[in-house]
């Protein structure tokens, strides 16, 4: 019996402890969001749920970067316990799923605003300028971000709405990337991970940067380093065998500069380095 007992305590305790779990990202159980009936009550939900480092990291981020990256990581969280898509299943990730917000959901049909990307999108611009103390106008926000993303979308429905999905990532990365491109420079260190399918080895490249195409977003890469898990010493791009001390010209979306770090949103961590870093300071040490 006193087994028994025990037994039903642990279980109880283990069930406890998952109710008050939380995302490291949370001060506070997800659980105590409700479904908002306005953007202000996005805004004021998130000012008061996020931690304080990643509302500081957020805040100190460009303006046009800082909701692209943090949308990317844990925007779909949000999406989810606040049932802003239409064809949004249970929650995830801690959330539980709350009622639709359908007074927030109708007001913005009302002004054209259909798509959970463009809500959060909305939210997101409007919660920067809080935390940096700038003014804003919900509306003129709404106006800007239906100017910037309506032409990505498609008529309505389940498989266009993953159109819409597919055309804004693409316009968003595109944003990334040039944000990141304008920061280099002749002899920058640079690298990536990278797939070669024909022998199915994962290569690091490495090497230093020659030239830069401004326009077309490329740059000319002379290798000085070629790593291979099957200890291959030639990579394949393009149907092209490279050795270390050869030249490359790739886009640079796939390629990061050395010490480029990002930051995990989902974790609150500074200097997450992507894969590619972190074999260059295994192998390098700096």
């Amino acid at each position: 019996m006193n087994l028994i007992i025990l037994l039903i305590l642990f279980v109880a305790n283990e069930n406890g402890n998952r109710d008050d779990w939380f995302p490291p990202y949370c001060k506070m159980s997800p659980k105590k969001i409700a479904a908002p009936k306005t953007i202000q009550d996005c805004i004021t939900q998130l000012d008061t749920v996020l931690t304080v480092e990643v509302k500081e990291h957020f805040r100190k981020q460009n303006e046009q970067i800082a909701s692209i990256e943090i949308m990317k990581t844990i925007g779909e969280d949000f999406v989810i316990t606040w049932q802003l898509d239409f064809y949004s299943g249970s929650g995830g990730y801690g959330f539980s799923s709350k009622s639709k917000s359908e007074d927030l959901l109708n007001a913005l049909k009302i002004v054209g605003v259909k798509h959970h990307h463009l809500i959060l999108k909305i939210v997101f611009n409007c919660l920067y300028k809080k935390l940096n103390e700038i003014p804003f106008d919900i509306n003129i926000e709404v106006q800007n971000v239906k100017n910037e993303y309506d032409p990505l979308l498609v008529r309505e429905g389940l498989g266009n709405f993953y159109q819409s999905d597919l055309n804004i990532e693409a316009f968003e990365d595109s944003i990334i990337t040039s944000f990141r491109f304008k920061d280099l420079g002749i002899g920058d260190t640079v690298g990536t991970c990278y797939h070669e399918k024909v022998r199915n080895s994962l290569f690091y490249l490495t090497g230093v940067i020659d030239s830069i195409n401004y326009v077309d977003q490329k740059i000319l890469v002379r290798t000085i380093d070629i790593s291979s898990n099957l200890r291959y010493r030639n990579v394949l791009i393009n149907k092209r065998s490279l050795v270390s001390g050869d030249t490359i010209t790739v886009r640079f979306g796939d390629w990061y500069k050395k010490n480029e770090y990002e930051f995990d949103y989902n974790y609150s961590k500074k200097q997450v380095m992507p894969e590619w870093q972190r074999y260059l300071k295994q192998k390098f040490g700096n």
